[in-house]
């Protein structure tokens, strides 16, 4: 998983305190849900996506997907080859 660095002090805020929360989940310091295996935790409703489909998933993941332009530089990013 990679977290984009931002100048938009709300999100810097926002992203700090969710790689804070991952730490914790990697650590084992997040409440289980009861009756339920020990490895499922309850995930906090401000992360949880309301989608429909997997779409809606793709497309909140990966924005600009049909953008060409963006597609090929995401590529070249992604797969790097040598000169």
């Amino acid at each position: 998983m990679h977290l984009f660095r931002t100048t938009n002090e709300p999100d810097a805020v926002e992203q700090k305190e969710f790689a804070k929360w991952l730490l914790k989940v990697g650590k084992g310091r997040i409440l289980t849900i009861n009756g339920l295996d020990s490895d499922i935790i309850q995930l906090p409703n401000d992360i949880i996506l309301p989608l429909q489909n997997i779409n809606d998933l793709i497309s909140f993941v990966y924005p600009n997907l049909f953008n060409k332009e963006a597609l090929v530089r995401f590529i070249a990013e992604a797969f790097p080859l040598p000169l």
